[in-house]
C-alpha cells in the first residue's frame, strides 16, 4: 500500500469512528486523483466503502463534468444520490446576498472585538444591488451567487471598525478582482473617447485601425449597448511576425 493509500485509510478509519461526512469539492477531480498509468486512483479506493455504506460522502460537479464521469466511471456515480442545484433568480439572489452580508458583518465585528475594537460596520443602502448589477453585466458567463459572494467576503473581511461600505468601495473591489478599469464600470466616471484613443496610440504605435476598433468597443461597453449574454468582446489580430500584434 502506497503513502496516499495509507493516509486515506487513516482518514476513513477516523471518519467511521465519529460517523463523519466527507466533503470533496470536485467529484471530477476525485475521479482523477491518484491515477498513475493503469493504477486505480482515490475514487476506486473509496467506492467499496461507499457501496457498503461504511462512509458518507458529499461531492460537487458541474453538469459537463457529470457527463464526463458518466462516460468514464459510471460506477462512481451510482455511489451518490444526484441533487440538482439551480441558479437563483435575481430576487432570491439579492435576499441571499443580503443575509450572508449580515452574517459576515457579525463575524467581522466579533473578530474586531477580540482585538479590543468595539464598533459597528454598516453597508450603505443599494450596495448589494450594485454588486449584483456589476456581476450580471460583466460576469454573465458565471452563475450566481459565486462571484458576488467571493467579493463580499474580501471586502467585509478587510473592513475596519466604524467603516461604512459604500457603492464606490464595491466598484473599486470589483475592478480589482476582474481587471476592468473603473472608468468602464462606474457610470459616474465619464469616458473621454479622444483621450482614450490617444492613450491607446501611445501604446500601439502606427496601427490606426486596431486603435479605432478598440476605442469603439470600449465606447459600446460603456454605453451598455453590448449584449449582456455574450462575452464583452473578442478580437483576432492578424499580421506577419514583428508588426506588434
Amino acid at each position: 500500500m502506497g503513502m496516499w493509500q495509507e493516509r486515506l485509510q487513516q482518514v476513513l478509519g477516523e471518519a467511521r469512528k465519529i460517523n463523519a461526512v466527507l466533503h470533496f469539492g470536485s467529484l471530477f477531480e476525485l475521479m482523477e486523483a491518484g491515477k498513475l498509468d493503469d493504477q486505480p486512483g482515490v475514487s476506486s479506493f473509496l467506492k467499496p466503502e461507499m457501496e457498503r455504506g461504511k462512509i458518507r460522502v458529499i461531492a460537487e460537479c458541474t453538469t459537463e463534468q457529470y457527463q464526463q464521469i458518466e462516460s468514464q466511471d459510471p460506477s462512481l456515480l451510482r455511489c451518490f444520490l444526484r441533487v440538482d442545484v439551480d441558479e437563483l433568480d435575481r430576487e432570491a439572489n439579492l435576499r441571499l446576498l443580503q443575509k450572508i452580508s449580515e452574517l459576515m458583518i457579525d463575524q467581522r465585528i466579533a473578530e474586531l472585538s477580540l482585538e479590543g475594537e468595539l464598533s459597528r460596520i454598516e453597508i450603505e443602502p443599494g450596495v448589494i444591488e450594485r454588486l449584483d448589477e456589476l456581476c450580471r453585466r460583466y460576469c454573465a458567463y458565471s452563475t450566481m451567487p459565486g462571484i458576488p459572494l467571493r467579493l463580499l467576503r474580501g471586502v467585509l473581511g478587510a473592513a475596519s471598525a466604524g467603516e461604512v461600505i459604500h457603492s464606490s468601495v464595491i466598484t473599486r473591489a470589483f475592478s480589482s478582482q476582474t481587471g476592468l478599469p473603473v472608468f468602464l464600470i462606474d457610470d459616474d466616471v465619464p469616458l473621454l473617447v479622444n483621450e482614450l484613443e490617444e492613450n491607446l496610440r501611445r501604446r500601439v504605435v502606427g496601427q490606426e485601425e486596431p486603435v479605432e476598433l478598440l476605442a469603439n468597443m470600449i465606447s459600446t461597453l460603456k454605453s451598455r449597448l453590448n449584449r449582456t449574454d455574450r462575452p464583452l468582446s473578442s478580437f483576432l489580430f492578424i499580421g506577419p511576425t514583428g508588426v506588434g500584434k
